[in-house]
This record gives structure tokens, C-alpha cells and sequence, in this order.
């Protein structure tokens, strides 16, 4: 649902949008790109609620837990794969610790699935230093050249 819906002067239009629980998590990227597919329209403001918290309770009396939680800003839902229908399915292996075998559940996991048959891909985030290509056996060796001389580039 679409309340407080403003358009101005220069096209840019605001408004906000109702979310339920039902909704799907793409819904309000679906709205925000609809909008701004509209001729004239320059800038798109969208402010995302939650249904639940702003439905009147028809003066009965809210318990102290539920005027909380009513309060207390919607977590908007995941995004789905809509935007990319050929991905499959997405396995992300976290921890809040480190050197807990991330890495190696990781690898073990899509050479399980791959060896299956399934098509997969594997992404290293790691920035402090990625162990997936060694893992995979990718790690290409080091090739040390000699370095020239400063006197040797002059003169050639």
C-alpha cells in the first residue's frame, strides 16, 4: 500500500510504502524501478514501514512487549534471485571466528556438489589472505626474473 505520495515541482517523487509480512523481499525494489521508469519522473524517495507497526489496534490496550516490537523498525526481507533468474541456489559458510575451517568446508562442499554433477562456483572473501586457490590447487607457482641493473636499462 502507498501512503504520503508527494510529487514535486522537478518530478521527484516521494512516498511510503506498506510492507506485510506476505509481501515478497523484491516487492519494494519492484516499486522503486516501476517509479522511476515513469516519464518525468527526476528522483524517487521511498520510506519502507511495516504493516504490522503502523495497524491500529482499535483501542484495545497493547501489552508492553507488543508496543515494543511494534515500535521497533521492520527488518526488510532478503533479496530473492528475481534480479538474476539463472543463479541457482547460494551457500554462504560464516563464522564470527576465525580458523574454524571456513576455507576448507568451503572447498570440500563444492567439490562434493561438483563432483555430483551440479555446477558451482566459489567465492573467496577473505581479505586477509584467500586460501581457496591454494586449496583448488589454482596458486600459480612464482617466476622470479633477475633484475636489471639501472645501468643495464640505460643502455638498452
Amino acid at each position: 500500500m502507498v501512503r504520503d505520495l508527494s510529487v514535486d515541482a522537478q518530478g521527484a517523487v516521494s512516498f511510503t510504502f506498506v510492507l506485510t509480512r506476505d509481501d515478497p523481499g523484491s516487492l519494494a525494489r519492484q516499486v522503486r524501478k516501476a517509479v522511476e521508469g515513469v516519464p518525468g519522473v527526476s528522483g524517487v524517495k521511498m520510506s519502507i514501514v511495516d504493516a504490522a507497526a503502523t495497524a491500529g489496534e482499535g483501542g484495545r490496550r497493547r501489552s508492553r512487549g507488543t508496543a515494543r516490537a511494534a515500535q521497533a523498525p521492520a527488518v526488510p526481507a532478503p533479496p530473492t534471485p528475481d534480479e538474476m533468474p539463472m543463479l541457482g541456489k547460494v551457500l554462504a559458510i560464516s563464522s564470527g571466528k576465525g580458523g574454524v575451517g571456513k576455507s576448507t568446508v568451503s572447498a570440500n562442499l563444492a567439490a562434493a556438489l561438483a563432483r555430483d554433477g551440479h555446477r558451482v562456483g566459489l567465492m573467496d572473501a577473505d581479505i586477509y589472505g584467500p586460501n581457496i586457490p591454494r586449496m583448488s590447487g589454482r596458486t600459480p607457482s612464482l617466476k622470479c626474473r633477475a633484475a636489471r641493473s639501472s645501468r643495464s636499462r640505460r643502455t638498452a
